[in-house]
């Protein structure tokens, strides 16, 4: 009993770097940014659905849409100093559904980082003269 349950751990162990693999890719964004791009790449629903997400640890799983099999992917980010790291674990390597999951995700970024409008500046004057009293403007 014991030897079959020793060899049956081994087995699982030996077995499961093959159930699934991951990719990691480095943005040199705010997580914050890249969270908002995996989001809006996630609403799509001709290519994804969202089985689970989680806005504070910024993790999102979701399924393939279409083809025979259903395979579940899921999508972390995590914070390093001033860029973003994203792993992306994914179950069937015969597709790329992982690069596939990254270049939508480059290309909401973009389009994100694009429709964001730009920070107004002030005119040089008004940063260094202090406001009038409302007397003196009459």
């Amino acid at each position: 009993m014991v030897k079959s349950a020793v060899a049956t751990l081994m087995l699982l162990a030996i077995a499961t770097p093959g159930f699934g693999k991951a990719r990691k890719d480095t943005y040199a964004a705010p997580c914050s940014e890249v969270w908002a791009a995996v989001k809006d790449t996630l609403k799509n629903q001709a290519f994804y659905s969202v089985t689970a997400t989680d806005n504070n640890a910024m993790t999102a799983s979701y399924s393939i849409a279409g083809g025979v099999h259903r395979r579940i992917n899921s999508v972390a980010l995590t914070v390093r100093g001033g860029s973003c790291d994203m792993q992306i674990s994914y179950t069937d390597i015969a597709h790329d559904d992982a690069g596939r999951f990254k270049k939508r995700v480059d290309d909401s970024l973009g389009r994100l980082k694009a429709a964001k409008p730009s920070e107004p500046t002030a005119p040089a004057d008004a940063l260094t003269e202090p406001p009038k009293p409302a007397d003196e403007l009459k």
